[in-house]
């Protein structure tokens, strides 16, 4: 149509088998045609006086611009173009837009053909990827890295790829029998008519082989993969295993924000679930965990840091209370999966242990705050006692170097103040008699091994003044039975002494009184007798 007729086009709008749309130059609806409808997805509803944009928001932005140039009197089209609807889903369409005009001359609005090809573009990429993944099987053979092999059904090689000729135990040229290890599989592939997968060890290297046998055909494809790595690290994350088990620690991991995955005997032993009854289940639910922390804390610790460590109160199956020193440490597979490792040392006994070291702790210092304040309250007695007492109390420690305590007499016997002999015990034998100073050295060492008890010697006063004194010492036995300190009484017995010294005077001057008495009689008696003889 060279020019684009509003009445013909109305008409043929409406009976077209095509999807048309007639739109004015505010890309309002006009007339549409019934595939329209059907292509866009409509329905039944009457879109005239619609806007094309409201109807459909997510066109591109592309196709807004064609539009405009379009309604300026362009006329475009495109074979294939792509349109990505809201939900994400994708149509091909062949589509053409010219304008149509009003009887006085003026473009009055569009005309939108279109035809979806969607159906022939899917059929176009899958015929694509099967040419590919046919070329692909073609070559497949001669390019696989991996062993290869067609055998016929008595296991003669008909066919070895590359690869297979290159790897260990497997290079058998075509004629060849197939390796034993191969040969009896085949046998049994054969014989079961189906396709068979097992491990085959071929010269100290581990493989999948699959054996896919062509029953009509009278051979077999066998395909094989290396997974000697596979196996050992198989071998050596089982080796762990059984490492893990001999420990005593109770190890066990379990999915982050998942299920429990391995569970080790001392795991077993310790809280007495086997490992099938704990595959699966949440650890801290089984174990009724209690954090010191809640444990959505704990798990953002494990993020941030990969490791956390602490106390824990779980619960074994019998219901028992459990103290464990736990450390969790998390983990990444190589599939992205984050798995924590947990280590639980059982500090049951040793909490129990603490505790009761701590209460006895608490009750010894009861007791000794107890025994401290009746000791105190004895001290005061003892104290009250020897400072109203006329003798002088002492108390030295175990060398007799130190002086614990001295009643406040002292000053009465040795004429000088306690603190002075506290602060230098020698003043002791500083102011005894120089000539009794060596025999009470003696006593006093004699004291320390158990000697006499008692010893009589003078003090000489700072001003001259001699004074007897009678000491008294006693060692206090301690826990190993050796002396822990000395306790003594010390007494003036000046008065006593002197008086005991008058009274040998006295007795001495008596029985000198006595002695001239007798001698004054003997006198008297010769002098009477002589008078007589003389008479």
């Amino acid at each position: 149509m060279a020019r684009n007729n509003v009445d013909v086009i109305r008409v043929r709008t409406n009976s077209a088998p095509a999807a048309i749309a007639m739109l004015d130059r505010e890309m309002r609806y006009l007339r549409v045609s019934r595939r329209w409808m059907t292509d866009n997805q409509i329905g039944e509803r009457d879109i005239t006086g619609l806007s094309h944009y409201d109807l459909f928001p997510h066109i591109p932005e592309r196709w807004k611009e064609s539009h405009r140039r379009c309604l300026a009197g362009a006329t475009e089209r495109s074979e294939e173009d792509e349109l990505v609807r809201p939900d994400g889903s994708t149509d091909w369409l062949r589509w053409e837009i010219l304008p149509w005009y009003a009887r006085s001359g003026e473009v009055g609005g569009l005309l939108i053909f279109s035809e979806s090809i969607t159906e022939r573009k899917r059929f176009e990429v899958d015929l694509r990827q099967a040419r590919e993944k046919t070329a692909l099987q073609a070559r497949f053979p001669e390019e696989n890295p991996n062993p290869v092999l067609r055998v016929s059904a008595d296991g003669l090689v008909l066919y070895a790829n590359p690869a297979s000729l290159k790897a260990p135990g497997w290079g058998r040229s075509p004629g060849q029998p197939l390796s034993e290890p191969l040969r009896a599989a085949l046998d049994k592939a054969f014989a079961q008519r189906r396709a068979l997968q097992e491990d085959v060890l071929l010269d100290r290297r581990y493989y999948a082989v699959s054996f896919v046998p062509i029953i009509d055909a009278g051979y077999a494809n066998v395909y094989g993969r290396d997974i000697t790595a596979h196996r050992e690290a198989e071998e050596a994350l089982q080796r762990q295993a059984d490492m893990l088990n001999l420990s005593h620690e109770a190890i066990f991991a379990w999915e982050l924000d998942g299920g429990i995955l391995a569970w080790n005997q001392g795991a077993e032993r310790l809280y007495g679930f086997s490992g099938t009854e704990t595959s699966g289940c949440i650890s801290r639910e089984l174990l009724r965990t209690e954090f010191p922390a809640d444990y959505d804390r704990v798990r953002d610790t494990l993020r941030q840091e990969g490791t956390w460590s602490g106390e824990l109160t779980q619960r074994a199956k019998d219901g028992r209370a459990l103290t464990t020193e736990s450390r969790l440490q998390l983990i990444q597979e190589a599939s992205g999966r984050w798995i924590v490792l947990e280590t639980d040392h059982d500090i049951t006994e040793r909490k129990r242990m603490e505790s009761d070291l701590r209460r006895n702790h608490e009750m010894l210092g009861q007791h000794v705050t107890q025994r401290t304040e009746q000791l105190r309250l004895s001290l005061d007695r003892l104290r009250l006692i020897a400072d109203n007492i006329s003798e002088v109390f002492w108390m030295a420690d175990a060398s007799l170097e130190r002086m614990l305590y001295v009643s406040p007499n002292y000053r009465k016997i040795w004429g000088a103040v306690s603190q002075e002999i506290e602060e230098s015990p020698r003043t002791i034998l500083e102011s005894i008699h120089p000539e009794d100073r060596p025999r009470v050295e003696q006593w006093l060492s004699g004291l320390c091994k158990g000697g006499a008890p008692e010893a009589t010697y003078r003090v000489v006063w700072p001003d001259g003044t001699i004074r007897h004194v009678r000491h008294s010492g006693l060692p206090v036995p301690g826990e190993d039975g050796t002396a822990s300190s000395f306790v003594g009484v010390a007494q003036d017995v000046t008065e006593r002494v002197n008086a005991e010294e008058e009274k040998a005077r006295l007795a001495s001057q008596y029985q000198q009184a006595q002695k001239m008495e007798a001698v004054g009689l003997l006198a008297g008696g010769i002098a009477h007798d002589f008078g007589n003889v003389l008479a």
